[in-house]
């Protein structure tokens, strides 16, 4: 190995812990999810809005497995911030907005419940509250799971990663 492979390089991130750490680095790229948009037909409505109440009801379930996971490695109180992301699945609004959304535009359920979204995030980021901002950051991690769910697709986490971790 040369003196320049040796050099010391500095990486800028988001620390998952306090502390300094030496090892082997990675880099997490969280992949865009690309959300189709088609017409459905009105016998397919009901469908749609099936497919979509199944993908909350998974989504609830993996997030229920995560809060348990994590109040049995760390406590009660760390895994109450997933209790944010089950608030977001129990938002009335949101679902009943998808739901009727479908019914109106008859797009398919992703494109809806991401133009729904979307709507959310933008009035919510337009408020100068940190306790607003930290729920916008719980309603992207809940939506990106549904709308995997919903295209079937299974996201990479940093728990999957290869490799030791510190």
């Amino acid at each position: 190995m040369s003196n320049e492979d040796r050099s010391e390089l500095r990486l800028k991130g988001l620390a998952a812990a306090p502390g300094v750490a030496h090892g082997t680095a990675f880099t997490f790229l969280e992949r865009k999810l690309e959300i189709p948009s088609y017409q459905i037909s009105e016998g397919d409505k009901k469908d749609e809005i099936k497919r979509f109440e199944q993908a909350v009801l998974e989504t609830r379930r993996q997030i229920g497995a995560i809060r348990a996971e994590v109040e049995a490695k760390l406590g009660k109180d760390e895994a109450r911030i997933f209790d944010a992301h089950l608030l977001v699945l129990d938002d009335k609004a949101l679902l009943d907005e998808t739901v009727s959304e479908v019914e109106e535009t008859k797009h398919n359920v992703e494109f809806c419940f991401h133009e729904v979204v979307g709507r959310y995030i933008d009035a919510f980021s337009h408020i100068d509250d940190e306790y607003i901002k930290e729920r916008v950051t719980d309603l992207r991690d809940v939506t990106r799971r549904v709308l995997n769910n919903l295209l079937g697709q299974s996201d990479h986490t940093l728990a999957k990663a290869e490799g030791k971790k510190i």
